[in-house]
């Protein structure tokens, strides 16, 4: 048994030196070399070029799965944006003197600032696929609104229907996945 053979007495894959190589770098590339051959293959990686022309790499880009994790983390963050939006649609009723006739106009602005955050804010995050990301970003926002107007008591979906009839709301819904497009396509990197 030589010093390169292994303990089942197979031999590592041939390496060629070639120069002044050492002993040692022979035997390093060796090992490399049958790490390499006992790895699993890669995924094709999908090639992609930015506007600058700058040619990256990107594994999986544009999947669904990315996407999906950023519209999922992009839920939060809409949130926290739309409270803030909120309160200061809430400040601005306060102070006018007829507040009623502001309501359904701000809280629809409201709505549609949020969507457009987080559509933003997920296509940011992943990266790619701004469409497919707004896409489902818009889905899902309007999946938690439908959920919350039925899930609620009757005060409650009222007030989340805005006064709309079922026509006007599913029109909402439709201008909602827009916005939530329009954001993503503002928020791809470039």
């Amino acid at each position: 048994m030589n010093r390169f053979s292994t303990a089942r007495g197979n031999a590592p894959a041939p390496v060629t030196v070639t120069g002044s190589a050492s002993f040692r770098s022979a035997r390093a590339e060796s090992r490399r070399a049958a790490a390499r051959s006992a790895r699993l293959p890669a995924l094709p990686a999908v090639r992609r070029t930015d506007r600058a022309g700058d040619d990256r790499t990107a594994e999986g880009a544009g999947s669904l799965r990315t996407a999906f994790g950023s519209a999922l983390f992009a839920m939060p963050v809409a949130a926290v944006a739309g409270l803030i939006f909120l309160l200061i649609a809430a400040g601005t009723v306060c102070a006018m003197p007829d507040p009623d006739s502001l309501i359904t106009p701000l809280g629809l602005s409201v709505l549609g600032l949020t969507v457009l955050c987080g559509g933003f804010v997920c296509s940011r995050r992943a990266g790619c696929a701004p469409l497919l990301c707004g896409l489902l970003f818009g889905g899902l926002a309007v999946l938690v609104l439908f959920l919350g107007s039925l899930c609620f008591g009757d005060a409650s979906r009222q007030a989340l229907s805005l006064g709309l009839s079922s026509g006007a709301r599913a029109g909402l819904y439709a201008a909602l996945v827009a916005i939530s497009c329009f954001g993503a396509l503002i928020g791809r990197r470039r």
